[in-house]
């Protein structure tokens, strides 16, 4: 179990959790039937494996998803062609980074305007930004180990270290120390904010 399920969820947080394992299992396997019948054929395929959300599963004393933990946010991405990729491992990317991906290795050009960028090329994301909606209106920034959290006006929440505290227990977003972060972090958060239209008109002034 994470470190963040609270001891009155543990035993249905188990159960729940040896039921979602089993259905990883199932889907291992058949994508190993899959990549074996691939492979005996081409190495010329590309194949991508993600998820649309995390599961809860008792993590901060909650179930389902939609909300801005590390449980419901960080979601699998795996990219497979063997013909031109080697196993290689990256920390941050985001959903919006897979159809410029997927293009390029196609050998097809990204459509100016496009979100995201190719997760293979020179430059890697040097930061990811979320939002959601079923459980709370809220907006995210990754950079680095750092997690901003804010509401859809640009109101922090919430600022977490994911290297020292990956269960996210402690929140700093009001200690005096991280004050210097915590203007930088809000400041890009605001400006992909901005970019995206999110809470802007077209003039790129905040709607009230």
């Amino acid at each position: 179990m994470r470190g963040n399920v609270p001891s009155s969820d543990e035993l249905p947080a188990r159960q729940d959790l040896a039921k979602f394992y089993g259905r990883c299992a199932a889907i291992d396997d058949d994508l190993g039937r899959i990549f074996a019948a691939l492979d005996s054929v081409s190495q010329n395929t590309v194949v991508a494996f993600t998820s649309d959300c995390g599961q809860q599963i008792g993590s901060q004393g909650l179930d389902g998803n939609g909300v801005s933990f590390e449980e419901s946010v960080r979601i699998p991405l795996a990219i497979r062609y063997p013909a031109k990729l080697k196993p290689v491992a990256r920390d941050l990317a985001s959903q919006v980074d897979i159809m410029p991906t997927l293009l390029t290795l196609c050998g097809m050009e990204i459509p100016e305007g496009a979100q995201g960028q190719d997760l293979f090329g020179k430059t890697p994301p040097e930061a990811v930004f979320a939002e959601g909606k079923s459980q709370g209106d809220w907006r995210m920034l990754v950079r680095g180990y750092d997690k901003l959290i804010a509401t859809p006006k640009g109101e922090i929440t919430h600022l977490f270290n994911l290297a020292e505290d990956p269960y996210e227990m402690t929140d700093l977003a009001h200690d005096s120390a991280q004050k210097l972060k915590l203007a930088s972090l809000k400041a890009q958060l605001l400006a992909q904010m901005q970019k995206l239209g999110d809470g802007f008109d077209p003039s790129g002034l905040r709607k009230r």
